[in-house]
């Protein structure tokens, strides 16, 4: 499902000297198709420009190579065309989302979550409780993490949920700034493409939420 994205970076990247500051700003925006399991492309002729640029200026070794850490895991290519058949994502220093031309990885994941099929919220699955639309909590089995959500706000946080193949990648997640607490979307697996939900209320260190989505959300 995931692989019919293509990700390439824009050339305009590499068409001035490269900086720390742009690794830094950039750098969750670029997190996006590696969390999707995709390899980004990237002209290869021109980072090498760039990279020069780099070594005229005395920089640091350290920094050249944080700016190579960057692109890590993405393939450079001497020509970049668009992928026929597949949904083209350009990560960018400015947006145009008319081009799907994105320079954040909030309006890039928004994009995707377009894209893909919609995500279905189960609120008959017991085991974590509910809150009903009067209220009332329905409590969560002993020793389970608790749902505070209304159905109609677990669906809503769905919706926006996103995820990393890397790590745990069976689960969809957001982070709910009522409760302020992550929720967690285990996917089901079935043919109306069902998750049910529960907060992380049992883990204050978020110890079980990947590094990536912690960073994309600001905690």
């Amino acid at each position: 499902m995931e692989q019919k994205f293509y990700f390439y970076i824009d050339d305009t990247f590499f068409l001035e000297p490269l900086t720390i500051e742009t690794v830094r700003d950039f750098q969750l925006l670029f997190e996006v198709s590696r969390q999707l399991g995709v390899k980004a492309i990237y002209n290869k002729n021109l980072f090498q420009k760039a990279l020069s640029n780099i070594e005229n200026d005395n920089a640091l070794p350290r920094f050249k190579n944080k700016v190579k850490d960057f692109l890590k895991d993405f393939e450079g290519m001497n020509e970049i065309a668009p992928s026929q058949g597949n949904i083209n994502i350009t990560l960018a220093k400015i947006c145009d989302q008319t081009q799907n031309q994105f320079s954040n990885a909030r309006n890039a994941w928004s994009f995707i979550n377009k894209s893909l099929p919609a995500r279905k919220f189960n609120p008959h699955y017991p085991k974590h409780g509910r809150k009903r639309d009067n209220g009332t909590l329905i409590l969560c089995h002993p020793g389970e993490s608790q749902l505070y959500c209304m159905d109609k706000n677990s669906q809503k946080l769905l919706d926006d949920a996103i995820f990393d193949l890397r790590k745990r990648s069976n689960f969809h997640i957001n982070y709910d700034e009522e409760e302020k607490l992550f929720i967690l979307f285990p996917n089901e697996h079935t043919a109306d493409n069902t998750f049910h939900a529960y907060h992380n209320n049992l883990d204050k260190s978020n110890n079980n939420i990947p590094t990536s989505i912690k960073k994309y959300f600001g905690k």
